[in-house]
């Protein structure tokens, strides 16, 4: 998968939230552009790293917590790509 793309998430997160009532993470970042997957060779330089709010799952269901850490995850990408360039 591209650097630039988000892959779909699964369910276990949202899941594992709902079922604890634990708040979920989401955490973004663009090493994928200095640590390239299936290659040894790395390059230097300085991986962007964004958090977002904990996301509540107190009153959602598992489907709209996956959603919600879903669309999170792509505003973060997107925030990394404006700050930094790009993440390709």
């Amino acid at each position: 998968m591209p650097v630039d793309e988000m892959g779909k998430f699964q369910v276990g997160g949202a899941a594992l939230a709902f079922a604890t009532g634990a708040p979920l993470l989401v955490v973004a970042h663009d090493s994928g552009r200095f640590w390239p997957p299936h290659q040894f060779r790395k390059r230097a330089g300085s991986v962007t790293v964004k958090i977002a709010p904990m996301i509540d799952p107190t009153g959602k269901t598992t489907k709209e917590i996956n959603a919600l850490a879903s669309a999170t995850m792509a505003t973060l990408m997107t925030e990394i790509a404006n700050s930094s360039g790009s993440i390709t």
